[in-house]
């Protein structure tokens, strides 16, 4: 049998030649921020991180703001927004996501 030279629709291609495109997940980000108290070595500070590519930062607690507002504060930062939409997490923290 002779290979198709067609070009265009009617060309037959295998399915795996052509995948189909996923729509981009960086769209819409999220982080998990957690509060991590004092130690021996480390002061109070809170983590978060990025739930899409796992990127993590650590600010330390600055007692002059809130709590959320210190969660707030490393979750800006790390998504570079500074319009967030927070849900407290059952065992402590938060998630964030931007606000269009």
């Amino acid at each position: 049998m002779k290979a198709s030279t067609k070009k265009g629709p009617d060309r037959i291609t295998p399915k795996h030649a052509n995948p189909p495109k996923t729509p981009k997940t960086e769209t819409r980000s999220s982080c998990k921020t957690e509060f991590r108290g004092p130690t021996d070595h480390h002061s109070s500070r809170v983590i978060a991180r990025h739930l899409n590519t796992g990127r993590r930062i650590v600010r330390p607690w600055d007692h002059a703001l809130d709590c959320l507002q210190n969660h707030a504060m490393a979750a800006g930062e790390l998504l570079g927004v500074s319009k967030l939409i927070a849900c407290p997490v059952a065992n402590g923290g938060y998630i964030f996501v931007p606000q269009y």
